[in-house]
């Protein structure tokens, strides 16, 4: 009876340990899981408004003063890589960087449309324009052309310190349609 006696507090204090343990984990991911948020929607709200801001200057097109607002917002946003103006046939004719002679064709992603936002986003997908894959996000022009911004993924995950989860922890940001 003594030995049962001696092992129920030992027993109880793994218990309550285990429990402290997972809350204190839960605790983790939830805080870790906020900061990701806070910051997607941060880079996506960046990247929208530059784009709302670029278009309006792109609604003559592709014009000197349309590359320089590129080259401008581009120099302005922390780690984005690219701003460009593509046509509604797939063209990119001008980005951040000048005018493109002859334009290039830019293919055709799957797009991620929300219903009654005036944005489109694409999976990661390589560029031939940028190292790595790159998130377009894409504003529609009343003429079907579109301003187009290219978003490294990684910068999502930016806040993440190496190791926030632990050894062999990871994130992966996923898109649903």
């Amino acid at each position: 009876g003594s030995g049962i006696l001696a092992i129920l507090p030992i027993g109880g204090s793994l218990g309550w340990t285990y429990v402290a343990t997972v809350n204190q984990a839960h605790e983790h991911l939830d805080q870790v899981a906020r900061q990701v948020a806070d910051n997607v929607h941060n880079v996506l709200q960046a990247a929208t408004e530059a784009l709302l801001d670029v278009s309006r200057a792109a609604l003559q097109g592709c014009t000197d003063s349309l590359i320089v607002e590129m080259r401008t917002r581009a120099a302005m946003l922390y780690a984005m890589r690219d701003i460009g103006y593509v046509t509604a046939d797939g063209f990119l004719v001008c980005n951040s960087y000048g005018r493109l002679d002859p334009p290039r064709a830019v293919g055709s992603a799957r797009l991620i449309e929300t219903e009654g936002s005036e944005f489109v986003f694409t999976l990661p997908v390589a560029t031939v324009f940028t190292p790595g894959k790159s998130i377009i996000i894409a504003h529609r022009l009343s003429n079907g052309d579109s301003v187009n911004i290219l978003v490294p993924p990684e910068l999502l995950l930016s806040p993440l310190k190496p190791g926030a989860l632990g050894s062999g922890g990871s994130v992966e940001v996923t898109m649903l349609d």
